[in-house]
């Protein structure tokens, strides 16, 4: 990013990464997503979010460790790869924090239920 004469720390030009998509805001309120390339923006006006969406295939390791009704000890590893959806890039900038960490728990605890015989449900 380059920053302007007129404000030192408001950057007047923004790059998103090709396989990115990036969220612009006008004093700090959601203005509209920017595609991959340079983007101008107003000094002190419009800024780009700090957190740009991937939309590359993710790939994520899940060990889990688990004990069965009959007590025999399970240990699996899962590998799962997903996708940001297009239609849910808003809730990736303003409602996930830590996608990585959010994902790891859902799995983990998902599979941890179905082997133990208790069902989980995701509200």
């Amino acid at each position: 990013m380059g920053n302007c004469s007129i404000c030192y720390k408001t950057p007047c030009w923004a790059c998103i990464q090709e396989d990115e998509v990036g969220a612009i805001e006008d004093f700090g309120k959601f203005k509209y997503f920017a595609q991959p390339g340079y983007h101008c923006l107003v000094p002190c006006v419009r800024e780009l979010h700090p957190k740009t969406a991937d939309t590359r295939v993710n790939y994520l390791t899940i060990p889990c460790e688990s004990i069965t009704k009959d007590k025999v000890w399970l240990v699996l590893t899962v590998e799962i790869q997903y996708i940001v959806n297009k239609d849910e890039i808003y809730n990736h900038f303003y409602k996930l924090q830590h996608e990585n960490k959010q994902v790891f728990f859902i799995v983990f605890f998902q599979l941890f239920f179905d082997i133990v015989g208790v069902t989980f449900w995701l509200s």
